[in-house]
């Protein structure tokens, strides 16, 4: 029997490359693995957290604390620190123990293990040592809430013009709704913990998204923009076409992803669009469906006494569409774990067939994508992205990690001339459709 990597490659006009490891100095696999996470990420996450951890009444009280220490000396061991298997009750345990046990035992530690598993890996560790599928405690919950109370200002701001723009042409509503949500990208809270007191970093967020917004094009390094518009119009406007964006972070950027949302329902009266969520919290701020009512019920409350009308309206539009059907949301286990977009379980192919547009976001789910490999920037994404067919994907991703595809040579000169870090620093994006470069 061939296997499904095997079945990809006979697909494929070029050779898939290896994966990308966390053990090469001076990248950005390698500084996440033996920095950001074990010095940044899991102190911070614990110092969260401390309270709940610290009351001996609280129903996740026991033990936590020693495995997550266990954890940090886990990963301050770095090729040494073994993968162990996951021994939870979640639905999910012996998908992650196949995937760990694919990997060689000279391989399975948090350097040499391919770089997704051992970040998707971490993630899931965390879940486990909170018991999250026992008592739906979410880890999370503090700074997602934050990163949502910073961004009530800028959120108001867009609903505000909300109005104006649905007013305009339906190129126009869509391309600035596809861009809202492509920036909306920038809010990612494993780059940009939130944190009330710090307001110089809170205002560097919303201005660089601002700043990206409103430059159009220049940030975007491969621009399927107009294409994928022009295919959105052509979507014949049945009752039962289907849009479903399989989303990234909560907070700031879920909203985005609704505004995106809204304005195709608004456009096509008969079409619903999916929003697919996490099965369960990672990455810090990634969003799970309760993560997405949540921020609507937020948005329909005044906020310490402010009223914000606009943010409220929205609300209430997406409350209708939620109410009507034509707005659902649907989580997934798959979403949280390691596996190439090639690899998807076949139920959850089955629930992405007959959809007649797929938006992909953000940059872990874009390494999925891709299979999270060494692929030459320049490489055509059709060549990449053809294993799925006839099913339309758009992937709208700022640039996070040291990896992509169809980055012209001119353009990747032009970043790294303006930005060295390009490629990790959120500052650049692409919009890529799989069906347009016939």
């Amino acid at each position: 029997m061939t296997s499904a990597i095997e079945r990809r490659t006979s697909q494929m006009k070029v050779d898939i490359p290896p994966p990308i490891r966390s053990n090469i100095p001076g990248t950005w696999a390698y500084d996440t693995m033996n920095r950001r996470i074990p010095d940044e990420i899991l102190p911070r996450i614990i110092n969260d957290n401390i309270r709940e951890l610290s009351n001996p009444t609280s129903s996740i009280r026991s033990e936590i604390l020693l495995i997550l220490n266990d954890l940090q000396s886990s990963l301050k061991s770095g090729n040494t620190g073994y993968l162990r298997g996951i021994s939870d009750s979640g639905e999910d345990v012996d998908v992650w123990n196949s995937i760990l046990a694919d990997v060689p035992d000279d391989k399975r530690n948090w350097i040499d293990a391919p770089w997704a598993l051992s970040e998707f890996y971490f993630y899931r560790r965390i879940i486990e040592a909170f018991k999250y599928f026992e008592t739906g405690y979410d880890p999370f919950i503090g700074q997602k809430g934050n990163g949502l109370i910073e961004s009530l200002s800028n959120i108001e701001n867009i609903a505000l013009k909300l109005p104006s723009l649905l007013s305009r042409e339906p190129h126009a509503i869509l391309s600035t709704a596809i861009l809202t949500s492509l920036w909306g990208n920038k809010m990612d809270l494993s780059l940009w913990p939130a944190d009330k007191s710090n307001s110089e970093e809170k205002e560097e967020r919303v201005t660089k998204f601002d700043k990206a917004l409103n430059a159009g094009s220049k940030y975007l390094l491969d621009n399927d923009l107009d294409e994928v518009v022009y295919f959105l119009q052509s979507i014949p406007g049945d009752r039962g076409s289907r849009i479903d964006i399989i989303v990234d972070n909560a907070g700031f950027e879920i909203v985005t992803d609704l505004i995106l949302a809204l304005c195709h329902l608004k456009l096509s009266p008969l079409h619903t669009v999916v929003l697919h969520t996490k099965g369960h919290p990672t990455f810090v701020s990634d969003a799970t469906t309760q993560d997405v009512y949540a921020t609507i019920n937020f948005l329909s409350e005044p906020f310490e006494g402010s009223a914000y009308p606009a943010a409220e309206q929205l609300a209430r539009d997406l409350r209708a569409y939620i109410a009507e059907d034509r707005l659902r949301m649907i989580d997934d286990l798959f979403w949280c774990q390691p596996t190439a977009f090639w690899d998807m379980p076949h139920s959850v192919k089955e629930r992405l067939t007959g959809s007649s547009m797929i938006f992909v976001k953000g940059d872990a789910n874009y390494r999925r994508l891709l299979g999270d490999r060494h692929w030459k920037l320049d490489e055509d994404p059709r060549e990449v992205l053809n294993y799925w067919g006839d099913l339309p994907i758009c992937a709208l991703r700022v640039c996070k990690a040291e990896i992509a595809c169809g980055i012209p040579v001119s353009e990747q000169v032009r970043a790294k001339t303006e930005d060295p870090n390009w490629l990790v620093s959120g500052k650049w994006g692409v919009i890529q459709f799989n069906l347009n470069r016939k």
